[in-house]
């Protein structure tokens, strides 16, 4: 898996982060950014491909790791589209993380968009998600602003292309 930091996220992840060259199957690529709202930091991480967006609050949970959270909410929201363990242990067979710098400025600018209708809502308390699962599911109903795709139901089409079930 391939996660494609920006500055500030490489420095709250604690990653050194290096050039990609290559091609990567943007499937198995991440893109993550940091972003500020009243309880603390936030991460956002979005797929390359889909643009599905998740995120992840970047404060300590015990001995449990950002990295361990993000492989943990995507097993959950593979499972909560209706897939079997067995497509969840299919994508995770590419969960060895390599950390790059971004590559694509455009899925940063969208990140940035979306980040915004967070921080507002979590300013003003309107539909405000605690839970990760949750934003997941709303944030990824919403259309991409340039692409017009829906990244929950394109990331779930990708997945069925790939894996069956």
């Amino acid at each position: 898996m391939l996660i494609a930091c920006t500055k500030t996220a490489a420095r709250t992840l604690n990653r050194k982060v290096s050039n990609y060259s290559g091609e990567p199957d943007p499937f198995f690529c991440w893109h993550a950014k940091v972003f500020l709202i009243e309880e603390g930091k936030m991460f956002l991480f979005m797929n390359e491909k889909t643009r599905l967006p998740l995120f992840i609050p970047a404060q300590s949970f015990g001995k449990v790791s950002v990295q361990e959270r993000l492989l943990d909410l995507i097993k959950a929201v593979i499972l909560h589209m209706g897939f079997s363990e067995s497509v969840v242990e299919q994508y995770m067979t590419h969960s060895q993380m390599h950390y790059v710098r971004v590559f694509n400025l455009s899925i940063v600018s969208q990140m940035n968009s979306l980040s915004r209708v967070y921080q507002y809502e979590a300013a003003y308390g309107t539909q405000y998600y605690r839970k990760e699962l949750a934003a997941v599911v709303k944030y990824g109903q919403i259309p991409c602003f340039k692409y017009n795709i829906y990244p929950y139901r394109e990331f779930e089409a990708e997945l069925r292309e790939r894996y069956g079930d």
